[in-house]
């Protein structure tokens, strides 16, 4: 081969090989940027749940096991439970837990608008004591639209607490809210 051709193909293998470590180093930096990863991805807490230390009964609402009375009239209108319009309605159920005080536990809520651009879903859970006491209770509603959105919230159990009752419940009066999960994690 002459020596300008050899040149050439001494040029055309070193471009080559600079392009290979150019795209592997974007990709490398793409792939560990905070850009290329959810903010859940991020944080390690959640992105470690270990769904099988679930202490509900049937999140997903696939049966009315643990569920009290007002599930059957939730269900059946597709999937999940459509609870509202109100706390009031008769279709609004809950399910007991067994806590023990202070410890923190984990509730995923996957929720989404009926009739409505946007309304507002509630995490809800009532504190009682082993006697069936009323402690309080934790609120804490969440905008949702018609596409599905999913919310994680670290909840701390009061000291006293032996039992949680675990609430779909719509967050606002004239709200109507499907729920696809709700469910409680002991991390």
């Amino acid at each position: 081969m002459p020596a300008g051709r050899n040149f050439l193909w001494m040029g055309a293998v070193v471009i080559i090989a600079a392009s290979f470590l150019a795209t592997n180093f974007v990709l490398n930096w793409w792939a560990g940027s905070p850009a290329s990863k959810s903010r859940l991805d991020q944080n390690p807490a959640v992105s470690a749940i270990d769904y099988s230390r679930t202490i509900d009964v049937s999140p997903l609402f696939e049966e009315p096991v643990g569920w009290s009375a007002g599930y059957a009239l939730a269900t059946g209108h597709g999937p999940g439970a459509v609870v509202g319009p109100g706390s009031e309605n008769p279709n609004v159920f809950a399910q007991t837990i067994s806590v023990k005080g202070g410890e923190q536990l984990l509730v995923i809520a996957r929720a989404s608008s009926i009739d409505k651009p946007t309304a507002l879903a509630m995490i809800q859970v009532n504190w009682l004591t082993a006697e069936g006491q009323f402690i309080s209770v934790f609120q804490k509603s969440f905008e949702v639209t018609p596409d599905e959105k999913t919310v994680r919230q670290s909840v701390a159990v009061p000291p006293d607490a032996a039992i949680g009752s675990v609430y779909v419940v719509p967050g606002g009066t004239d709200d109507v809210v499907r729920y696809t999960e709700m469910r409680v994690i002991r991390p």
